[in-house]
């Protein structure tokens, strides 16, 4: 895992904007609605890409039903989802979740076919030291 870095500054404007991180161990509660973006997919079975970035509504689920739906591959270091037809699908990976304005999350993976289980996101707030050391190395 790694921070990518720019060849240059990129140059802010009505189309370009910096997105805020987390705290450190910030939290998105259930219920919150976020949004997520990509060029992944636009079919549950995962054949039909986009043309263009797409962005989608996604409902952040509590722990209890991502722990139920994804058993021990999910943990604390993770947020979920979604529902059908409203999420991430393959070729999304890697896209950010805005919660409030805030990228509270990291498309990481979901299920085959797409939205049979809230899709699951790298908790950004989980990562804030190694981020911010990263950064100050850099």
């Amino acid at each position: 895992m790694g921070i990518l870095p720019l060849a240059s500054n990129a140059t802010l404007n009505e189309n370009v904007k910096v997105v805020p991180l987390p705290r450190k161990l910030e939290v998105v509660l259930p219920g919150t609605e976020c949004s997520v973006a990509g060029w992944g997919a636009m079919n549950v079975t995962g054949t039909d890409s986009a043309k263009k970035l797409m962005e989608v509504a996604v409902t952040v689920s509590s722990w209890q039903q991502c722990r139920r739906r994804w058993e021990e591959k999910f943990t604390e270091y993770m947020i979920c989802g979604g529902t059908a037809n409203d999420g991430a699908c393959k070729g999304d990976s890697g896209g950010p979740l805005v919660c409030r304005g805030v990228a509270h999350g990291i498309v990481s993976f979901g299920s085959k076919p797409c939205s049979k289980r809230p899709d699951v996101y790298t908790k950004i707030s989980m990562y804030m030291d190694w981020i911010q050391e990263t950064l100050a190395n850099n």
